[in-house]
């Protein structure tokens, strides 16, 4: 999927958020409930599948809808210095009901917003 499908999507939910941080995740649950057809074309490209591949198997491709988007945003992040990425680190945390949200792979999570900068 080209992200100018989606850039100015990303950049809205972001927005709306006045400030705060969003995880891709999140991102995701959004794109999911306001661009239910756009989340649909990135699930369907994107999507997670059982098991894991072979070492260097696809190197270069997005894994997963959530690592799509962050990489969407880091690219997007080049020509609007306003998406700022910060780290969250989890240890000892736990997400929802006491499970760990998709797209949590370590000790740190990549959060995203849109913050305006005045000088």
């Amino acid at each position: 999927m080209k992200l100018s499908h989606c850039e100015n999507e990303l950049i809205k939910i972001i927005k709306n958020e006045r400030g705060y941080f969003l995880s891709s995740y999140q991102i995701c649950t959004f794109l999911g409930n306001v661009h239910p057809e756009l989340w649909k074309q990135i699930q369907s490209e994107y999507g997670t599948s059982e098991g894991s591949s072979d070492m260097g198997a696809g190197a270069g491709q997005h894994y997963s809808p959530a690592s799509y988007i962050a990489h969407s945003l880091e690219h997007l992040s080049k020509s609007y210095p306003q998406i700022r990425k910060e780290y969250f680190s989890c240890k000892g945390v736990t997400f929802e009901s006491g499970r760990i949200e998709p797209g949590y792979t370590g000790n740190t999570l990549t959060i995203w917003a849109w913050q305006e900068y005045s000088n």
